[in-house]
């Protein structure tokens, strides 16, 4: 099992995605989401994911 977090500052993105990953890949559990950059730092050191799908560009910063 692949697992991967979701960081994007829209909910309906997220949701979307998410939604999209669970109908299309069943190998890929997504562990967690974030909606800005210091939660999504917080997250990847907590989960230690395989996999980020990340928006670049947030009102909190780049995801670079």
């Amino acid at each position: 099992m692949i697992q991967a977090i979701i960081v994007d500052d829209e909910e309906s993105a997220r949701d979307t995605l998410a939604s999209m990953v669970k109908k299309y890949c069943p190998e890929v559990e997504i562990s967690g989401m974030a909606n800005s950059v210091e939660k999504a730092i917080t997250l990847i050191k907590k989960c230690h994911p395989d996999l980020v799908f990340l928006d670049v560009k947030m009102p909190s910063g780049s995801g670079f």
